[in-house]
This record gives structure tokens, sequence and C-alpha cells, in this order.
């Protein structure tokens, strides 16, 4: 009697509907978040192979480093790691623009003229691109 009276029935069927709601778009908010650290950071990875190889010529002693004094060492370290660095702090900024220039190379339907188009738009000013 109590239960028909304040209509619990009704109230728990909305807060129910309410609730999934909720939990719908909280989810699909997480996921949308998620994939797009993942493609930031995969555009950021794909890019900082050029670091890698960089580096990696130091490792390879294509210079013989091992007999100069300590000071040349270090300036040519960081001759290698200051554009490295640029490069990545670039890259990371520029990496939504870089995405959709991958995103358009790996169209087998794109004309390379358009792939070309995609490249320079990496760096064209675009006032309605929210980044």
């Amino acid at each position: 009697m109590l239960v028909n009276h304040l209509k619990l029935d009704n109230l728990y069927a909305e807060v129910k509907d309410e609730m999934y709601s909720m939990d719908q778009y909280l989810e699909s908010d997480s996921v949308r978040r998620q994939a797009n650290t993942v493609l930031r950071l995969t555009v950021v990875t794909v890019f900082g192979l050029i670091g890698t190889v960089t580096t990696g010529f130091i490792g390879m002693n294509v210079i013989n480093l091992t007999e100069v004094p300590l000071f040349e060492k270090i300036s040519f370290f960081l001759i290698v790691f200051v554009p490295v660095a640029f490069l990545t702090f670039y890259t990371i900024v520029k990496s939504r623009r870089l995405s959709d220039f991958l995103d358009v190379l790996s169209d087998e339907t794109v004309s390379p003229r358009e792939k070309f188009i995609a490249l320079l738009d990496v760096w064209r000013k675009k006032s309605n691109v929210v980044e």
C-alpha cells in the first residue's frame, strides 16, 4: 500500500534510467578521451623515430669520441640532443594535424596531389580549427 501511495516503482524506473544514461555518457566520454590520447601518442611515436635514429648515431660510434675531452663529448651530445628535443616538442604541438596527414597518407583512394596538399596543411594557419 505504501509503495503504491509513494509511487516507488515509477521513481525507481526513472532513477534507473537516469543512472544508465549518465553511465553511458561518462563511458563514451572516457573512451573518446582515451582514443584521442592514444592517437596523439601514436603520432608522436611515429615521428619520434627520427629522434631514435639520431641518438642511435651516437651509439653506433660513427664518430670516435673515446679520445676526445669530456667537454667535446658533452658538446657533441648537446648538438644532437637539442634538435631532437625541439623536434619532439614540435611534433607534440602539431600532433593533431600530423595525425590528419597520416590518415590521408594511408588512404589508398587519395591521389598523390591530395596527399601532398594534406602535408602542406600541417603548417597552414586555420582559424576555424580548434587544436
